[in-house]
């Protein structure tokens, strides 16, 4: 994406990407950005960014199904 907007959108707002050198490298870095706008942020950042419950000895890691199961 830095790429994007370094090279690529001076090159497309002065009208001259179309026909140049980058103008393949640009096609190929926008697809890019849709897997990143497609991504399901909160459960990346809620699963992978942000710490865990605390765990309980008794229940394991929480819920119900965790606190019925028998030693």
């Amino acid at each position: 994406m830095l790429w994007l907007a370094i090279v690529a959108y001076p090159l497309w707002s002065n009208g001259i990407l179309a026909g140049s050198a980058a103008e393949g490298t640009t096609s190929a870095f926008l697809w890019v950005l849709l897997p990143i706008a497609a991504m399901p942020w909160g459960h990346v950042l809620t699963k992978y960014l942000l710490p865990p419950k605390a765990w309980n000895p008794f229940s394991g890691w929480g819920g119900k199904a965790a606190a019925l199961r028998v030693p």
